[in-house]
């Protein structure tokens, strides 16, 4: 099962999932633009998203979508195109920290 752990790091929030060990930074009202996202797919809930992004090694962040419930898998991060993160009112992305 999936947890978070909330920690105020300049509006940005940690999530872990305890069954693999994986933490995030989370960002809301922030999306990932990534035309080659490798997985999208409609999920129930950003935990659900995070987790699928902890089972993949390849995954280094995701997005979600609240009203559409899209997870979006991505193989790169805002720190190497911090161009494509847009502010989107009902998202949040995750990032892989470790």
């Amino acid at each position: 099962m999936l947890s978070a752990v909330l920690a105020i790091l300049s509006f940005t929030t940690m999530l872990k999932t305890e069954e693999f060990g994986v933490f995030f930074e989370m960002e809301e009202d922030s999306f990932f633009v990534d035309e080659d996202a490798f997985w999208i797919r409609k999920v129930d809930s950003l935990f659900s998203c995070s987790q699928m992004c902890a089972r993949k090694a390849v995954c280094k962040s995701a997005s979600y979508i609240t009203s559409g419930e899209t997870c979006s898998l991505h193989r790169e991060t805002r720190k190497m195109y911090p161009d494509r993160l847009l502010k989107q009112k009902g998202s949040s992305y995750v990032e892989k920290v470790c």
